[in-house]
């Protein structure tokens, strides 16, 4: 019996071909929550964009995310204006499941 004995590097390897993958989700989202956001000026719409993926050894991550400084707010709604959130509106017409995690995990 052979023994198979994994070259360390592998799983990086494996992981580096699905990066640009996961970019083009990622620039999906920012795409679909810049379509689905309201429009006064247009400046929040604009903001929407996404990060190049990141490859580590446990996966790979690419973020799709607004500079806009009341994105937060057009995300989560306010005391006298409900939710609209784009970005995870966004995923969802992507094909992607959001979850919710508590803040710091």
């Amino acid at each position: 019996m052979n023994k198979v004995t994994p070259r360390p590097e592998g799983i990086t390897e494996l992981l580096a071909e699905s990066a640009p993958a996961v970019a083009l989700k990622a620039a999906e989202v920012a795409e679909n929550a810049a379509g689905i956001v309201n429009r006064r000026t247009g400046a929040t719409a604009e903001s929407y964009t996404s990060t190049p993926p990141i490859v580590t050894r446990s996966g790979v991550t690419a973020t799709a995310y607004s500079a806009s400084p009341i994105a937060h707010l057009v995300e989560w709604g306010t005391a006298k204006m409900p939710p609209q959130a784009p970005l995870r509106r966004g995923a969802q017409q992507a094909g992607l499941r959001t979850r919710l995690a508590a803040k710091g995990t």
